[in-house]
C-alpha cells in the first residue's frame, strides 16, 4: 500500500470514527489530532474568533477557513 493510500485510509477511519461517537451524542475534540476532519460546530466557531480574531492560532480547524484573517 503506497503512502497517499495508507493516509486515505487513515481519514476515512477517523471520519467512521467521528460519525459512530458521534451516533452516541459524543463528541471530539481537536486535541485527538481530528481537528481538521470533522466540522467545528458554530458555537466552537464562535468562540474561536473571539479568543483569536487574526486566526494565527489553529487555522483551519474544524474546518473553518485557514486564512490568517477571518472572513
Amino acid at each position: 500500500m503506497d503512502v497517499s493510500a495508507m493516509v486515505a485510509f487513515d481519514v476515512a477511519l477517523r471520519r467512521d470514527d467521528v460519525d459512530s461517537r458521534e451516533d452516541r451524542g459524543a463528541a471530539v475534540s481537536a486535541e485527538h489530532s481530528y481537528g481538521r476532519i470533522y466540522p467545528a460546530p458554530e458555537p466552537m466557531i464562535e468562540h474561536f474568533k473571539l479568543l483569536d480574531s487574526l486566526n494565527i492560532s489553529n487555522a483551519g480547524v474544524g474546518e473553518t477557513s485557514a486564512r490568517k484573517r477571518r472572513e
